[in-house]
C-alpha cells in the first residue's frame, strides 16, 4: 500500500501541464433538448442553476406517473443514472449487467470475496498505549477461500 502511494505521488508530481476545457465538444450538434441539458449541466457545475434548469432536470426524473420516464424503457438500458442512495445505484447496476448479458447472449458470472480481518497490535502503537494514549489496531485482510495466486489473476 505504501509503495502504491509513493508511486502515485511520484506520478502526480510529474504533471507539469493542466488543461481546463471550457467548451463541451461531445454535444456540438444537438437538439433543443440537448442544448437545455448542456446548459443545465454547465450551470450546475458552477452552482448557478436557474429555475428553468431545475424545471428541465425535474422533468427527467424517472417515476411511476404516466408523464415520467420509466427506467425499464429500452432507451435507458445502458445509460448512467444518478441516484440518491448507493443501494439504488447497486440495484440498477445489477439490472444493467443482467440486461447486457441477456442482450448479448452472455453468461453473467458473479465473483464474491469473503474476507476476515486479522487484528494485530503494532509494537510502536503498543508503547503509546502504555503512555495512556489510545492505540489503533492495524489489520490485514486475508482469505482462505481463494489462493493468493488466483486472487492476483482475478
Amino acid at each position: 500500500m505504501e509503495q502504491e502511494s509513493a508511486i502515485g505521488k511520484a506520478l502526480w508530481h510529474q504533471v507539469t501541464t493542466v488543461v481546463i476545457l471550457h467548451e463541451n465538444m461531445r454535444q456540438k450538434t444537438q437538439s433543443e433538448e440537448d442544448a437545455k441539458l448542456r446548459t443545465a449541466l454547465e450551470n450546475m457545475r458552477y452552482g448557478a442553476c436557474t429555475p428553468e434548469d431545475i424545471k428541465f432536470l425535474k422533468s427527467h426524473i424517472a417515476g411511476r406517473c404516466s408523464d415520467q420516464p420509466k427506467l425499464s424503457h429500452k432507451d435507458f438500458r445502458y445509460v448512467s443514472i444518478i441516484t440518491a442512495l448507493n443501494a439504488q445505484k447497486e440495484k440498477l447496476n445489477q439490472l444493467g449487467a443482467e440486461y447486457f448479458a441477456l442482450d448479448y447472449k452472455q453468461t453473467l458470472i458473479h465473483f464474491y470475496s469473503k474476507k476476515h480481518k486479522e487484528q494485530t497490535l503494532d509494537p510502536a502503537k503498543k508503547k503509546k498505549e502504555k503512555k495512556g494514549r489510545k492505540s489503533k489496531l492495524s489489520g490485514k485482510y486475508k482469505t482462505n477461500v481463494i489462493n493468493p495466486w488466483l486472487q492476483d489473476v482475478i
